[in-house]
């Protein structure tokens, strides 16, 4: 579980590095996300559906983190600088993460296990929940 939690921790960093701003950054990493859970559905499944494979079943609750704490962390910290730079919402990162990440999720393990769907581009709809969210560049003023 520690190497492909690792595995998914790197590429979502990879996919947000040479990003110009932080709103790309943070909407590369959605993509990442969804292309790892899409591209590997089983092992996506095991890391995020296995429930024998939580900390309290491991016996490393309370003394270790979770294998995922590190992307779970990256995310927070990306919708932070987001944040930082004028996103139009009130709610904290942490907030923001578990929402983002609840959406990111159901969508990811909805297509892999409805593949039949038609579903929309999975870059419209990562656009559309972080325009939801409030986690988009600011309009500019017009002059």
């Amino acid at each position: 579980m520690e190497a492909c939690f690792d595995r998914f921790e790197i590429e979502l960093a990879q996919a947000e590095q040479g990003a110009a701003e932080p709103f790309e950054a943070l909407r590369r990493r959605c993509r990442a996300y969804v292309a790892f859970g899409t591209a590997q559905p089983h092992l996506y499944r095991v890391m995020f559906g296995a429930w024998s494979a939580g900390p309290k079943a491991l016996g490393t609750y309370g003394r270790r983190l979770h294998p995922g704490a590190g992307a779970f962390t990256a995310l927070i910290d990306s919708i932070q600088r987001c944040l930082n730079a004028g996103a139009q919402t009130r709610r904290p990162s942490p907030f923001l993460a578990f929402q983002l990440w609840s959406l990111l999720h159901g969508m990811t393990d909805l297509r892999a296990g409805k593949p039949e769907m038609p579903w929309p581009g999975p870059d419209e709809m990562i656009d559309n929940f972080l325009v939801c969210l409030g986690l988009r560049a600011p309009r500019q003023r017009r002059l």
